[in-house]
């Protein structure tokens, strides 16, 4: 056998494969130079043979040599039926061990222009730690990334890309080495500085800047904000100081509706530093506070958590010091030897009970000393810049003020100069107007900076400052983002499965065009945990929360089809703990007419704060309910025929929703030819796409509509749940994914990326019939510790570019956009065209470059900012752009 090697003229013979190569690279012929017989050595296509057609070869392309795997067919879903290419037996993986992955990569032909790429072991088909998607283009892309081995793995070893529709994927430079650097650090660190307290704002001298609050955990997040008021002139000798309510109707209460809906008081409320510091691990530091409470015999804590960066998952250590507060000043310490590399610091309220009482904070410090600083010794000069509005979330037409706040340390005045540069969704880059104000000796100042009223959409400012006086100035905010988009009215199409466990954060979801939440609280075993005796109240406060934040809610009816007393599963299979403890109610009921009971007494409950009813999670599709193991889709229609008489019962107004919350395709499929949709109002969907692009969908939706048509039986489609990821901020380098981290191992290359996405999948959605689209989901994360399921937000609310994208999408299209026809569009050009009861909108992208669409007389045209674009024509890109006419033009909107 000869081996031919493009990157010259020359012919030699096959060498043997070796594990590694001269250069560190653990992958054989990553290069594609190796050749025999047209296909790349070391390589081979791997899928189900009767069910994919698919070639792999060598080829140049671009310049450089790599592998080419085109697949002409694949039929169905599951196991084998994919186009991949493959190495067996040559990747060798020490767990625990961080690598480096790069690869080179194009497509052609691909709708949804994704590609997996992971190791296996191939004894076990377990994961070994690199498991990512990739999203592709026409042109050549790279991508490098890090990954940590989960296990250890040698001649049993698959390194594999592989994806699962029709098209070409072209591959080259594949390399898998040992990372450069064998630890891994934060990247949101507080930086060092001048004096020993390490901490910023520690006298909240430039206001609540640089903190927020940490209580206790309920479901999916912690607080998303600072719970206080910063206090000033109250006391000399404390002249500006956190004070922090607690007791009912004063303390925050966080609620989540899974696994088992709660809703708890805080009483434990700290303030928590942001921020990551950095310490030696071992060494002895202090934490001191100045504390003092409204009543005597208060209960607090001082302490710290610390986590590595490089350890597996959010390995949180801690350790507090319980302290008793008095009516007076005091100053509490706590020592401490860190057994981590980042801290952040924690002082606040720790109360057993629900009483009212107020606790001030003032005078935090962290130093690398053992004895407590003394006050003089807090004698930074100190700068924060922070939104007016919540969140950053502006009303387009409103004024946009900025508050600016420097504190001065020095015996005379000083001032300060800020500047500010705002960057836009798109990256450009605009300074803004600088703004110098004075500083009183010994005091703070404050002043409000309204930023120019042409800014539209999602911008991120960086902040500079500095002053003519002696002490050091720090700049506490050297970033803020802001959102500015119209203020959605009424319903949109927009929701989130799950609400925020901070009720705080649904009025700034709003303005992301958020108007309802999928709830999961009437679980049967938890609302009627025995037969006849129900509890109604742990429903009542999840729903009534999101009602009272100003926003609606569609409910799960029930999430899974049994309680444990009514469940046909066997004794057996209890098992404590989560998933164990919710496997029996996956189970069919014994009766379904108490089921049927049980839905319709919910119904009457709540028929005036909901009205839409959705019947079980993931049905048949996952082991959520009814799982396939045991149960056919007609399993689930028979259930559900009951239930919904019983729901249209107790409410004539109600709407039904149902499936399987999968695909378009597949055993959503199956549920048609059982006879769902003479049962169900509305047809549910799930979808995750990782980095598949939305056009991927456009041909199963289609089908699934043909199918509807077929059948007489079109139904309005619920997605209720879906989410692309995605974020500009990760928080450490090398990035890796924690392990088992859904959205983490999701990630899409950019935020713009991640929001372009979700416009282009809500607007193919909308245009094939869809109402909803719920976005997964309302986590919220902690302090030092984002959430990267919800697409929308940072933390504290923070705008993600999502979140300014969907709010100006959701105003466009308002509460019910009706689809319209649209012309044939040109070969990678996308549209859709929409009535409202306001306008005519058309949304117009493009996956090819070079294209351009004609914007017709009279009408406007805006980018996905909502910012005015002019001109005869606009140029597509993969950002949507929007039409807007009169009503009645929608499908004349859109011309080429």
């Amino acid at each position: 056998m000869r081996v031919l090697f493009f990157a010259g003229a020359a012919v030699a013979l096959l060498a043997p494969l070796r594990y590694g190569q001269e250069d560190n690279n653990l992958v054989v012929n990553g290069d594609f130079t190796r050749i025999s017989d047209g296909r790349p050595v070391g390589w081979e296509a791997s899928g189900d043979p009767q069910r994919v057609q698919q070639t792999l070869s060598a080829v140049r392309d671009g310049g450089r040599t790599c592998a080419r795997l085109t697949c002409t067919r694949i039929d169905g879903e599951g196991g084998a039926i994919h186009a991949m290419i493959a190495q067996v037996g040559t990747v060798r993986l020490r767990e625990g061990a961080l690598y480096e992955f790069a690869c080179r990569a194009r497509q052609e032909g691909m709708r949804g222009r994704s590609v997996s790429v992971a190791v296996s072991d191939t004894s076990t088909w377990a994961n070994c730690g690199l498991y990512r998607s990739l999203g592709l283009d026409e042109q050549w892309r790279t991508f490098r990334f890090h990954f940590r081995a989960s296990r250890s793995v040698e001649s049993a070893s698959r390194l594999q890309f592989w994806f699962l529709e029709t098209g070409t994927l072209f591959l080259s430079d594949v390399s898998i080495r040992p990372a450069a650097m064998d630890q891994v650090e934060f990247t949101d660190v507080v930086p060092s500085r001048s004096g020993p307290n390490m901490l910023r704002n520690g006298s909240f001298e430039v206001g609540g800047a640089g903190w927020s609050t940490l209580g206790t955990n309920v479901g999916w997040g912690n607080l998303a904000h600072l719970h206080g008021t910063i206090v000033r002139g109250a006391d000399p000798e404390h002249p500006h100081f956190l004070r922090v309510p607690m007791g009912r109707g004063r303390a925050p209460v966080l609620g989540f509706d899974y696994f088992e809906p709660v809703t708890r008081l805080q009483t434990r409320a700290l303030a928590a530093s942001r921020g990551w510091i950095p310490v030696d691990r071992g060494k002895a530091y202090c934490i001191q506070a100045d504390m003092r409470a409204s009543e005597d015999g208060v209960p607090a804590l001082i302490g710290w958590y610390g986590l590595d960066p490089d350890r597996p998952g959010w390995d949180y250590r801690h350790e507090w010091k319980k302290v008793t507060l008095t009516r007076r000043w005091e100053t509490y310490s706590v020592s401490l030897s860190p057994p981590a590399r980042y801290v952040f610091v924690t002082v606040g309220p720790d109360l057993q009970d629900e009483r009212s009482v107020d606790v001030d904070v003032d005078n935090v410090a962290l130093t690398g000393q053992v004895a407590p600083m003394l006050p003089a010794m807090f004698t930074h000069a100190e700068v924060a810049v922070e939104p007016a509005a919540p969140g950053g979330a502006y009303v387009a037409g409103r004024p946009v003020v900025l508050v600016v706040r420097g504190s001065n340390p020095d015996d005379a005045p000083r001032s300060v100069r800020i500047t500010l540069s705002a960057e836009d969704y798109f990256g450009a880059t605009t300074a803004l107007r600088p703004v110098t104000f004075r500083v009183p000796a010994k005091s703070e100042a404050e002043t409000r900076v309204t930023l120019p009223a042409s800014l539209r959409g999602w911008y991120s400012i960086r902040v500079g400052a500095s002053s003519d006086g002696a002490a050091p100035c720090s700049l506490v905010t050297p970033l803020v983002r802001i959102s500015i988009v119209p203020e959605p009215k009424g319903p949109t199409v927009l929701g989130i499965n799950h609400a925020f466990p901070d009720s705080w954060l649904i009025p700034i979801a709003r303005m992301a065009g958020i108007s309802e939440y999928r709830d999961w609280s009437l679980k049967w075993e938890h609302i009627e945990p025995r037969p006849g005796e129900y509890r109604w109240q742990l429903a009542d406060a999840q729903i009534d929360r999101v009602l009272a934040a100003g926003a609606s809610v569609m409910a799960l009816l029930p999430p899974f089809p049994s309680a444990e007393w009514s469940s046909t599963a066997p004794a057996s299979l209890r098992t404590p703990g989560y998933p164990g403890e919710r496997l029996r109610q996956a189970f069919a009921p014994a009766d379904p007419a108490k089921l049927a009971d049980f839905a319709g007494r919910a119904v009457a409950r709540y028929r005036d704060r909901v009205r839409v009813w959705e019947f079980l999670n993931e049905p048949i599709y996952t082991d959520y309910s009814l799982p396939r193991r045991l149960y056919k889709p007609a399993d689930y229609v028979a259930l559900l025929r009951p239930v919904a008489a019983a729901i249209r019962r107790s409410d004539s107004r109600a709407r039904v929703v149902g499936g399987a919350g999968a695909g378009a395709s597949g055993v959503t499929q199956e549920m048609i030819e059982a006879g769902l949709l003479d049962v169900v109002d509305v047809l549910n969907l799930h979808m995750y796409p990782g980095s598949r692009a939305p056009e991927g969908y456009i041909a199963e939706m289609d089908r699934l509509l043909r199918e509807m048509d077929r059948r007489g039986e079109r139904k309005p489609i619920w997605i209720t749940e879906f989410s692309y990821y995605g974020t500009d901020n990760l928080p450490r380098e090398p990035f890796v994914p924690a392990s088992n981290d859904w959205a983490e191992e999701r990630l899409l290359a950019s935020e713009q990326e991640c929001a372009d996405y979700t416009v282009r999948f809500c607007a193919i959605m909308l245009a094939r019939g869809c109402e909803k689209v719920f976005i997964h989901s309302g986590s919220s994360g902690a302090i030092n510790a984002p959430a990267f399921e919800c697409c929308l937000f940072d933390q504290g609310g923070a705008p993600r570019k999502a979140a300014s994208a969907l709010g100006v999408m959701a105003s466009m299209l308002g509460p019910s956009p009706r689809p319209a026809p649209v012309p044939r569009t040109p070969e990678g050009v996308f549209a859709g065209a929409f009535e409202t009861a306001q306008r005519s909108v058309a949304m117009l992208w493009a996956t090819a470059p070079g294209r351009r669409a004609h914007i017709p007389k009279g009408v406007r045209c805006f980018d996905l900012m909502g910012r005015t674009l002019s001109g005869s024509s606009v140029r597509l890109s993969g950002s949507p752009v929007y039409l807007v006419g009169v009503p009645g033009q929608a499908d004349r909107l859109v011309r080429f």
